[in-house]
């Protein structure tokens, strides 16, 4: 009995057993004289090319690279780059007949077979010589460049796409079919007009917290742990207590100054403020002072009249406090401690409410404490008082405030006779006096005498 064996295409013959016996790699074989049950066995291997062929082609405009016949061993992979020449764009490429597009490049992976590719070119119109790319980005992030950018045929652009703080790509469109969230898109070889778009998710808490606190001495309101909504805007407001005074604010550990209030606007994190305190003693304001004097013969007098005032401003009360009111006289309305001071007058337990004002009509005993001097020159001064406290009675936070411009008052000129003995010369009238010797006649200013004139009786 003779049996055939014949391998499939792509496999040739490996072995054929006879009984178990391999007897080669046998196309037939005969059993001859049968006297026994046998069996027979064949075996084959694949018998394929070790090399294979890609046939490639390009059209008029260009040229694909490499060009021509391509042995390629089995299983291993080729590119192929296709590139149009000038006044050319790549119309098409076709891989073993199926079009790919207007692509650039392309690669066969684990070649087993033999394979075509064709590209095709087609002139470039003459008209656009550029197009328009639109770009755009939702809330959340930025695109870049950013609007409408021209671009000249057959050139590339590349966009980068940007989330702000607390947001992540969600989609990129590029003419309107979503790319993925990708953070950088090229348009290649443009020959249209295009739009990309990116979208953004938002990525972080919906809420964050503001802590609130004040020191002692007042409160911020609200207080506590606050929370916030992602992107608002929220107001904290600061009252010092009676007897205290802002000092200053601290936002995330930033000094912002005595501020009576504080927003965080557009939230995006968590945050502090912190409120803090001083004690705040009542201020006193001297207010007025008005003086009347002697007109006849004032040096070396007391004042007729002296009344004046000052105001408590608050916060607080003053409670059996105690003040010196100095009383000066000044050629210049601004009271210094340069000017001429003539006495003081002590004010003391007093009690004065928050803004109430005290007015003081000196009594004589005290007026007394006030005196002219005997040697200030003539002329017009103003009148002034610095009120001091004492005992560590409260003042005026601004010092300039204690100090207060009055009325004027007029001391008159002095002459003299022989002995030097002073007068008022607005009352002296000559024409009254029993002349019966020479007269002469002096300026006395600042203690000294200056002789001015004289007249001769015959």
């Amino acid at each position: 009995l003779t049996y055939s064996i014949s391998p499939n295409q792509g496999y040739a013959i490996s072995q054929v057993y006879v009984d178990g016996i391999g007897q080669g790699a046998l196309s037939s074989y005969t059993f001859s004289g049968i006297s026994a049950s046998h069996t027979i066995l064949a075996t084959f291997t694949m018998d394929l090319p070790s090399t294979y062929t890609i046939i490639t082609a390009a059209g008029s405009g260009g040229s694909i690279s490499p060009s021509g016949d391509i042995t390629v061993n089995r299983g291993s992979d080729k590119l192929f780059s296709i590139t149009a020449d000038s006044g050319y764009r790549i119309s098409n490429v076709s891989v073993d007949g199926i079009a790919k597009g207007a692509i650039t490049s392309y690669t066969f992976y684990d070649v087993i077979s033999n394979h075509t590719i064709v590209a095709m070119f087609t002139s470039n119109p003459t008209s656009p010589t550029s197009y328009s790319i639109t770009a755009s980005a939702d809330t959340g992030g930025s695109i870049s460049p950013n609007g409408t950018s021209s671009v000249s045929e057959g050139d590339s652009l590349t966009y980068t796409i940007v989330p702000s703080h607390g947001y992540s790509i969600s989609e990129v469109y590029i003419d309107g079919v979503a790319q993925g969230p990708l953070s950088s898109y090229s348009f290649n070889n443009i020959v249209k007009d295009h739009t990309i778009f990116a979208t953004f998710d938002m990525n972080l808490p919906t809420t964050y917290t503001i802590i609130a606190s004040a020191g002692t001495g007042g409160s911020i309101s609200p207080t506590g742990n606050i929370a916030v909504s992602h992107g608002a805007n929220i107001t904290f407001s600061i009252s010092a207590n009676s007897g205290y005074r802002i000092s200053n604010v601290k936002v995330n550990g930033v000094n912002k100054g005595a501020i009576n209030s504080y927003t965080f606007t557009n939230v995006i994190d968590n945050q502090s403020i912190i409120a803090e305190f001083s004690v705040f003693s009542a201020d006193i304001q001297a207010l007025s002072v008005s003086m009347a004097i002697e007109s006849s013969w004032p040096r070396n007098t007391h004042p007729k009249d002296l009344v004046f005032s000052f105001k408590n401003k608050g916060p607080t009360v003053l409670n059996s406090h105690s003040y010196r009111a100095d009383i000066y006289l000044s050629k210049n309305n601004q009271i210094t401690v340069s000017d001429i001071k003539i006495g003081e007058y002590i004010l003391s337990s007093i009690n004065l409410g928050v803004n109430q004002t005290l007015t003081e009509f000196a009594e004589i005993s005290l007026l007394n404490r006030i005196t002219i001097p005997s040697n200030i020159a003539w002329g017009e001064y103003y009148t002034g008082l610095h009120l001091v406290p004492l005992g560590g009675s409260p003042s005026d936070a601004n010092s300039s405030n204690n100090w207060v411009t009055g009325n004027t008052v007029m001391l008159p000129l002095e002459f003299g006779l022989d002995n030097n003995s002073s007068y008022n010369i607005s009352t002296y009238i000559l024409e009254n006096m029993e002349i019966i010797h020479g007269v002469e006649i002096y300026l006395v200013v600042m203690s000294t005498q200056e002789k001015v004139g004289e007249y001769v009786l015959n």
